[in-house]
Order: structure tokens, then sequence, then C-alpha cells
């Protein structure tokens, strides 16, 4: 997901959830981070 630009939404219903906010929260529950934290954390360059 950190490497996309796709909206949240589209993510969401790509990944069969009827809605965004079903997604973030099922994505919370497995992660602990909602998808915009996701993003945010793993965005950039992970070369060291």
């Amino acid at each position: 997901m950190a490497g996309t630009t796709l909206p949240l939404a589209k993510i969401a219903e790509l990944s069969g959830f009827g809605d965004p906010y079903n997604f973030s929260r099922a994505f919370r529950r497995e992660t602990g981070n909602t998808p915009r934290q996701h993003r945010q954390q793993n965005s950039g360059t992970n070369a060291l």
C-alpha cells in the first residue's frame, strides 16, 4: 500500500471491502495502525 498513490477508497474497493471505513477498521485491527499511518511510516526510500 505504501508503494501506490491510489486513494484508500480505491484500495478498499479492490480489497473487497464495501467501504473505506470497514477497510480502515480491519486494517487497524490487524496492524495496529490506520492505513494513513502505514503510508506515512512506510513512504520514502528503504535503502540504507
